[in-house]
């Protein structure tokens, strides 16, 4: 008679953390499962995710944008009549306004309007012989404020997006007396709580419009203060829910931003050890109030704001659970408190509280 054993066992093997020397000790290292272009991503690289409102994730990669639903990717490359479409091109934005439609920025492709309910994708781009046209193809940002403006922020210029009669506007207006930005190449937008828009540039640092009263005020690295910005290539803004700015900047690491002082205060020396001159690439807040940073090639970065303790959480080849790359390009926690991650050449690695599948082993 046959006999069947079945042996269950569970390895973990532990991804890369760190924690300098006489700190407390780091925090549990997080498990993570990989969604991948063999799971049905067009590309490897990931520059943006977000989720909408019912719930539906979506990705944003080189080579077009996806949604993830029930374990399954879609890739989307609906027809819109005049052979416009999304894919096999740079997606850098994914937003979602309140009335439910997707905006999709393209890095040479203009920006696309997509409506879910009935799939129709419209194109807009750049016309230099035709007024209210978007100021340039290379669409970097996209964001919707509190009073229901859309602003797109382009590789030339800032703009402003009338739905009603489909026009683009640039901001400020060019010419005459206005206050202009510090640099028109334009990456990150954040509002914060007072309702004040944050743009960051690159190669101009930070700039405030405080929309209560349209005055523009710009933030930059001056070499002779150590409480200025730490770089003026701005990559990067979050603002948390205690309504504090943080800011990631090419190879300058991150500031926070000192509401009551208007200037920039690098973080304790801890923090500014594992973070001074990196990469940033993105920067979000976990359901501990954390501050999650990615990194372009160091990985991920925690930073617990009681103890200021710094958490390196770094890809281990040889363990399929751990970080896919450590060249990060986009952070995003979902309402259900989930980290995901988007990397340059590892697909989407998701904090997973799954256990590794159980090795079967069958004996007769």
């Amino acid at each position: 008679m046959n006999r069947l054993l079945i042996f269950f066992f569970t390895c973990l093997l532990p991804a890369t953390v760190l924690a300098q020397p006489g700190q407390p000790a780091a925090a549990p290292v997080p498990m993570f499962k990989r969604i991948s272009v063999e799971h049905g991503l067009p590309a490897s690289r990931v520059n943006v995710i977000t989720q909408t409102r019912d719930g539906v994730m979506w990705f944003g990669t080189r080579e077009g944008f996806c949604k993830y639903q029930n374990g399954g990717v879609t890739v989307y490359a609906p027809n819109t009549g005049d052979g416009a479409s999304p894919a096999g091109n740079d997606v850098r934005a994914i937003y979602e306004d309140r009335s439910g439609i997707l905006w999709i920025g393209l890095f040479g492709g203009g920006i696309y309007r997509y409506d879910r309910v009935s799939g129709k994708l419209s194109q807009y781009k750049s016309d230099p012989s035709t007024a209210g046209t978007i100021s340039d193809n290379r669409v970097l940002s996209v964001l919707e404020d509190r009073n229901g403006v859309l602003w797109v922020g382009t590789v030339n210029g800032l703009n402003t997006f009338d739905r009603t009669n489909l026009l683009f506007s640039r901001f400020p207006p060019e010419g005459g007396d206005s206050v202009q930005l510090t640099e028109p190449r334009i990456w990150p937008l954040c509002e914060d709580r007072n309702g004040d828009l944050w743009i960051g540039t690159l190669g101009g640092g930070l700039n405030r419009l405080e929309k209560s009263t349209g005055a523009l005020t710009a933030f930059r690295h001056d070499p002779s203060s150590s409480n200025s910005l730490a770089s003026n290539a701005v990559v990067a803004l979050y603002a948390d829910r205690a309504g504090r700015l943080w800011v990631g900047m090419e190879n300058g690491g991150v500031d926070e931003f000192v509401h009551e002082k208007d200037e920039f205060d690098r973080m304790r020396q801890e923090f500014r050890h594992h973070l001074h001159g990196m990469n940033i690439t993105s920067i979000a807040e976990d359901t501990l109030g954390n501050v999650l940073v990615g990194t372009l090639g160091s990985g991920l970065k925690i930073l617990d704001r009681t103890t200021r303790v710094v958490t390196t959480i770094a890809n281990n080849p040889a363990d399929p659970r751990s970080l896919s790359d450590n060249a990060i390009r986009c952070l995003f926690v979902d309402r259900a408190g989930v980290l995901w991650v988007g990397t340059d050449t590892g697909g989407i690695s998701v904090v997973t509280t799954e256990e590794p599948r159980k090795p079967v082993r069958r004996m007769n």
